[in-house]
């Protein structure tokens, strides 16, 4: 049971880490993708720009985990060499899902496609671990579950930010009690 929690959390991780580094490579995301309401058309929403998306995404992720300067500036280089070699994975598995959708595969097309996007998962999730060790010789263990944490908070925000934009305001609010 243990073991399918935890295979289940890092599907969860591994696909929030994917969408935040789509948006951290300046893919544009509209609104109408992502809404199941056909009630009225959604306008395109503004490109993010990387740069200010990795100042807030740093500063967000800073705060939350209570990062000395020292830590965040051994850390984030790692951080961000994790999403760079990820989104090469992310990438393939999005490649070859679009293809299936807009193209009419046969069941034998569809079996291999489906094993090639697992391997990739497989080899994104293995790489995420492998991380975790590098991030280990400049954090403590406490730290970088609040590292995960804060970066899976501000993926989520970012993403409901973008759908239900808040006027005036850009980046996730500010967390309570935490």
């Amino acid at each position: 049971m243990l073991r399918q929690m935890n295979k289940k959390y890092m599907v969860l991780l591994l696909a929030l880490t994917a969408f935040v580094a789509d948006v951290s490579a300046g893919t544009e995301v509209e609104a109408d993708t992502v809404s199941w309401k056909k009630e009225e058309p959604v306008q395109k929403r503004k490109r993010i720009d990387p740069e200010e998306f990795h100042k807030k995404l740093e500063a967000f992720i800073t705060r939350e985990a209570r990062l000395t300067e020292a830590e965040a500036r051994a850390f984030f280089p790692m951080f961000y060499e994790l999403r760079k070699q990820q989104r090469v994975y992310h990438t393939k598995i999005a490649q070859a899902s679009r293809r299936v959708r807009r193209e009419n595969l046969s069941e034998k097309e569809c079996e291999k496609t489906l094993t090639s996007i697992r391997k990739w998962k497989k080899q994104a999730m293995e790489l995420e671990l492998s991380y975790y060790d590098k991030w280990r010789k400049v954090l403590p263990a406490s730290k970088i579950v609040k590292v995960l944490e804060a970066d899976r908070f501000f993926g989520r925000k970012m993403f409901n930010n973008m759908v239900h934009p808040r006027k005036g305001k850009t980046g996730p609010a500010p967390s309570k009690g935490r």
